[in-house]
Formats: structure tokens, sequence, C-alpha cells
């Protein structure tokens, strides 16, 4: 196992440490940064993406969430790539 892991509470398969990358309502910029990562082949993830569409005026925010190790490269994607 390495620094990157750590153990599942089931005590089997070790989950990855994950680091959120991006954050918004707009679910517009969430999908160009979910683009922007798969042209770089930097696995992510999203969350709260459901409820951020489901449930209009309430304010929830999409997540962008990257793996610890993917972390710098997929900011140097995100301020190169796309305008602050």
């Amino acid at each position: 196992m390495t620094q990157d892991e750590l153990p599942s509470s089931s005590g089997g398969i070790p989950s990855l440490v994950m680091k959120q990358l991006y954050a918004s309502p707009d679910s517009a910029r969430v999908a160009l940064i979910r683009s922007m990562l798969e042209a770089a082949d930097i696995p992510f993830e999203v969350r709260n993406e459901a409820p951020s569409q489901a449930m209009m005026g309430i304010p929830f925010s999409s997540e962008v969430w990257v793996d610890d190790k993917d972390y710098d490269d997929a900011i140097h994607i995100l301020k190169h790539s796309h305008p602050a």
C-alpha cells in the first residue's frame, strides 16, 4: 500500500485519498472541467451532481474530486486552460 492509499472501512481493497478540485452550481462549468480532465486522462469523480440538477432554487454545488496524486497535474491544467 502506498502513502496515497488508506485501508477501506471494510478492511478489503484500499481506497484512494481524494481532493476537491473544483465546485460550482453552474453545470456548464463543471462539464468543462470534466472534459479537460478526460482529455488529460486524469481520473475524477463528480459529487453532488444530481442534487444540483434536481432541486432548483436550492444552492447546491457540484464538486469535482481527483486522486491526491493527480491533484497538482489537474490544477496545472485548470490554470492553463480555464479562465479565472
